[in-house]
């Protein structure tokens, strides 16, 4: 009986040590995984979307598109000066008017691959709606005030605020 147990205490000891070693491997061959580079280059499949986005683990990394590679161009009005955001994106293509004139873009001013226009990294563009949240909050980290755009969040820090107040004909709505 004694000796029983002896053989049941290595074996459960054996085990374990095997099961370490394992998990110690594995995460030897799969190391963490923070950004789509990481998961692209290790391996994991990505999915043809735009912009592109690999799975791992059941997290998924979605592509960072730099304006210059994005395929929309800023173009401009010759008789207004107004300036929009045209070319094939994520969803959609939108083809600029036969008048249209390019405008030079540059790391201080370009569209992103939303076709919003970028000014020194804050986008211009007029949101649906200026939320102003009362509420007490879920979490410590949560914004209080936060713009709506084609149904989504966004949070103000990414916006011109400036330019939306002078540009834009809206008001903050107060949630209480």
């Amino acid at each position: 009986m004694k000796k029983n147990k002896i053989t049941l205490f290595i074996a459960s000891m054996l085990i374990a040590i095997l099961l370490l070693i394992a998990a110690i491997s594995y995460s030897d061959l799969n190391p963490l995984i923070t950004s789509f580079e990481e998961c692209a280059e290790a391996g994991f499949p990505i999915m043809e979307s735009y912009p592109r986005q690999c799975n791992a683990d059941g997290m998924n990394f979605v592509e960072d598109i730099n304006w210059r590679e994005d395929g929309i161009s800023m173009m401009r009005e010759p008789d207004t000066l107004e300036e929009s955001c045209f070319g094939c994106g994520m969803a959609m293509c939108i083809d600029p008017g036969p008048i249209m004139q390019p405008v030079q873009e540059d790391d201080a001013r370009h569209c992103n691959y939303n076709f919003e226009i970028v000014v020194n990294g804050l986008i211009q563009k007029c949101p649906d709606e200026w939320i102003d949240n009362q509420m007490p909050p879920v979490g410590p980290e949560e914004e209080r005030q936060y713009f709506i755009i084609d149904e989504k969040r966004r949070e103000i820090s990414d916006f011109d605020l400036p330019w939306i107040e002078t540009n834009c004909d809206i008001k903050k709505q107060v949630v209480s």
